[in-house]
This record gives C-alpha cells, structure tokens and sequence, in this order.
C-alpha cells in the first residue's frame, strides 16, 4: 500500500507580516523533492486565527499556482464563526481552485453552535471536496463514533485529519472506513508509523514543513513491510520534534519558523501568533543544536 505525506504549512511572511512568497516558493519546493505529496495551507501552524480573509485567499491561490499538478492542495477556510467560515470558503475556492477545503471547528467560546450542526451547514454549502480537522487540544470537542457517522453519511467529507492524539479515536475512525468512503490522515508527528500500520491513508504534519524527508523514511519503511525500521524512523522523527519544538512543545509555531529561517528557507522568522521576540536564548541553543545534529536528514 502507497501512503501519502502532506505538509501542514507554517506561513512565511516578510518583515511587515505580509505573505513572503519566495519563502512560500521555497519551501514547496523543498517539500516536493522530499516526497510530500500534498499541502495544507492556513491551519494551526499556519496561525489561521491571525490571518485576515485576504491573506488565507492569498497563501491558497500563491500556492495553487506554485504547487501545480505536482501535488495536491489543502486550503484552510477556519474563521471564527459559521458564516465567516462560509465567506472564506467561497473566496479561496472561486480563487484558487483546491483540491478540497479543510476546516476546524472554531473555539467555543466564539461559536454557539452544536458541532455536528456547524460542520453538516459547511459541508451543505461547499462546492468542493471538505476535510474535517479533528483537533481536541485546540477546540476542546470530542465527537463520538455516532457523531463521526452523521459527519461521515455527507457525500461532500472527502477526509479527516486526525489529531486527537487518542487511539481510542483513531480506533474508532478506521472502523468507520468499512462503512464510509473517506481519507483518513494522522495528525501528529510522534504518531505516524503506528497510524500508518493501523491503517491510516497517511500522515498530515506541520513539520512535514521542516522535517520531510525523515518523516518520509518512516512511510517507506512502513510501505515495505519493515515495523523496526519504521519505528527507528519514528525515534528519530521524536528527536527532531522534541528538538525543534520544545520538550514541552511550548513554542511551536516561532520555532519552527525559526528553524526554517536558519536553514535558509524563509527570510525571517516573523511570527503573528507570538511575540518575535519570544524564542529563549536558551531555545535557539536548543533548535541550533537540533539542526546540526540531523543536518544531512533536514538538508
């Protein structure tokens, strides 16, 4: 079985927190001669709760236009309420034409509207492929088996990408592929061997970004047939996590633009979500070390 790798993009921007797209350019380029197969445009890691509606119609179409027939696009259209959503969706799609939509439910405390209801109205009114990004660490929203279901029976939920971080979730999802018709992707990095042998069609990454070509040492491995060697794939996948994120991965989105930034592929290491400032000496230290620990796997 072949799986695939998509890179959840972080968003290069320059000095005035515009889109960089050279970087944009860069890094996809990067990606595609690592295997990735696919893109995620304006999700977690690409800080969709700073993007104006512009922006993220901007990155989609950019990176339509870079990426080409050379793989798949994955447009983030998350805003902070339904018919915000809605409005983006329509936007980037007239655009920049992706291969399918991605969206995550918005925080609770913006939205009043029972999950399951939020995102059947979104499928109801796309007119494209939909992928639901399951991620309780952010929403705070569990659905169970019967919830994914009634997501499931709606002939528009072409995915999930799957970032629960719980086996009994992804349990459950694979189940639901006996009787369901959709792609099921892992959503976290420290996970993909064990995903991928279970049965997932692949993994959905942001540090895919940063981290392409050992992340693809573990689907080959898996692909062959070789657990141990998939597992040793993963060990090391958890070195480079760890090192660029953080043991606690507290600084996620600034770190690992900052790795990409002393790697040369982005221009800067400007940040929306956090102050730029916010790196520790420290934490540099850290990300240096990393880099040059796994310079010929990051290269």
């Amino acid at each position: 079985m072949k799986y695939e790798l998509y890179s959840a993009m972080p968003t290069p921007m320059d000095h005035r927190g515009n889109l960089d797209e050279e970087s944009l350019a860069r890094m996809i380029v990067r990606n595609l001669k690592a295997g990735v197969t696919g893109f995620f445009s304006s999700g977690n890691m690409g800080e969709w709760s700073q993007l104006p509606r512009e922006m993220k119609v901007e990155i989609a179409a950019a990176s339509r236009q870079m990426i080409g027939t050379a793989g798949a696009l994955l447009a983030g259209v998350t805003e902070t309420g339904l018919q915000e959503t809605l409005d983006t969706m329509k936007a980037v799609v007239r655009r920049a034409a992706p291969d399918a939509v991605v969206v995550m439910l918005p925080p609770p405390a913006t939205c009043k509207i029972h999950p399951v209801t939020y995102l059947r109205s979104v499928l109801d009114a796309a007119e494209c492929p939909v992928y639901y990004y399951h991620c309780p660490p952010v929403t705070g929203v569990q659905f169970h088996a019967g919830e994914f279901a009634r997501l499931l029976e709606h002939p528009r939920l072409a995915g999930i990408k799957n970032s629960a971080g719980d086996i009994g979730v992804r349990k459950e999802l694979l189940k639901l592929k006996r009787d369901f018709d959709f792609r099921l992707f892992e959503g976290h990095e420290w996970g993909i061997d064990e995903a991928l042998i279970a049965g997932c069609d692949g993994a959905l990454c942001g540090l895919a970004a940063l981290a392409g070509k050992p992340m693809m040492e573990i689907v080959r491995a898996v692909e062959r047939g070789d657990c141990r060697a998939a597992q040793e794939a993963q060990f090391k996948m958890l070195d480079i996590y760890h090192g660029i994120y953080g043991i606690d991965t507290a600084t996620v989105q600034n770190a690992h633009k900052y790795a990409l930034y002393k790697l040369g592929v982005f221009s800067t290491p400007r940040c929306r979500i956090v102050s730029n400032d916010s790196l520790s000496d420290a934490r540099k230290a850290e990300i240096d070390a990393t880099l040059e620990r796994f310079q010929a796997d990051l290269a």
